[in-house]
């Protein structure tokens, strides 16, 4: 049988569209074995894939539980879908309902993906959302991976790169990898030590931040160019969501495997409003007990007490500081303590479990 990417929605509807663009995507990467097609209407798929598998469908998902942007993958089995959500924003009979019906009727291919991008906006004539439109990447790289999985089958695992502030007198600069199927995505750093021998992308944070001609530089060694965008990683999908830092725009990255949600954000003035719900979550510790603020009042560095407080009320599971500064290292070394969080280390690593939690 013929693989098949199924982009579900419509484009005059904002973030219904996600799907389309997704097979608009795939289309330009040009995938021996696959075929493409757009269903205005989930009704239709009983049809299309009809004599397909494996079988992808991608739709925009408005479930209100994540960020938007947010990419889930969902490979159906034998137990009912529950309703995803987004379809209930234009669809009278979502995809959910659809998938529930062919397997009323035996109608189902051998194997169905479901690829969710979560969406916030539905008006007729509307464009995306950025945070769906900076999602379309890394929501066809999941039909990718849902489509050959052979590749993405390794365990992952994130380590620090470093976890100090820029001029740290202790620590290299602040950065993550991720490890997952064989490849290896770097987001920010800028030290040449404990650096990887393969990397497949470099992610950063601010485009604009003063370590980013450093960063240049080592990323040349492997020919790639740092920037701000979704990537996957095996069976992680990473997610640039905004952060409030300084004048110009910075993000932070949702890394989402399987069930599991870590999140790195090294720098910020206020909490990311997205930060919630997460297993995992690197944050910003620069200052302790009080906020550094950029002159002519631009933003800033959170403190490590206010940090602490948002995170545990946001329902963070583990708590990791990652852009340790002065302030912080002069706290610790006076015996200073945390009531939730722990500080990382430069080089220490964390397993990504890809299983659901029990």
């Amino acid at each position: 049988m013929t693989a098949l990417v199924v982009g579900v929605g419509a484009v005059d509807r904002g973030d219904d569209g996600v799907g389309v663009a997704v097979v608009e995507d795939l289309r330009r990467r040009a995938l021996p074995g696959v075929d493409l097609c757009v269903a205005t209407s989930p009704t239709r798929l009983l049809d299309v894939w009809t004599g397909h598998s494996p079988v992808v469908v991608v739709d925009a998902a408005a479930t209100g539980t994540r960020p938007a942007g947010t990419v889930t993958l969902v490979d159906v089995g034998a137990r009912p879908l529950p309703g995803h959500g987004g379809p209930a924003g234009t669809h009278g009979f979502g995809v959910a309902d659809t998938v529930e019906l062919a397997r009323a009727l035996d109608r189902l291919p051998d194997r169905l993906v479901l690829v969710t991008v979560e969406a916030t906006r539905f008006d007729q004539g509307s464009p995306p959302s950025p945070a769906v439109a900076a999602a379309v990447p890394a929501a066809a790289d999941a039909a990718v991976q849902a489509l050959f999985p052979e590749d993405q089958t390794r365990p992952g695992r994130v380590e620090l790169l470093g976890v100090g502030a820029m001029n740290s007198p202790r620590y290299r600069p602040a950065g993550l990898a991720v490890h997952a199927g064989g490849r290896c995505l770097l987001i920010d750093g800028g030290d040449p030590r404990g650096l990887p021998e393969h990397v497949d992308a470099w992610l950063v944070c601010d485009d604009r931040s003063e370590l980013m001609p450093r960063i240049r530089r080592l990323a040349r060694r492997y020919s790639l160019e740092p920037v701000v965008t979704a990537q996957i990683v095996g069976d992680v999908v990473v997610t640039p969501l905004p952060v409030r830092h300084t004048s110009h725009p910075t993000f932070g990255y949702l890394l989402v495997a399987g069930a599991r949600r870590a999140a790195w954000a090294p720098e910020f003035w206020r909490y990311p409003e997205w930060a919630t719900d997460l297993d995992l979550l690197f944050a910003e510790a620069a200052g302790w007990s009080r906020p550094i603020r950029f002159r002519g009042g631009v933003g800033g560095h959170a403190c490590v007490l206010d940090v602490s407080r948002a995170a545990r009320e946001s329902g963070v599971r583990r708590l990791v500081f990652a852009h340790i500064g002065r302030p912080t290292i002069a706290a610790l070394d006076a015996g200073r303590e945390v009531e939730f969080g722990e500080f990382g280390s430069d080089g220490q690593a964390f397993n990504l479990d890809l299983d659901p939690p029990a």
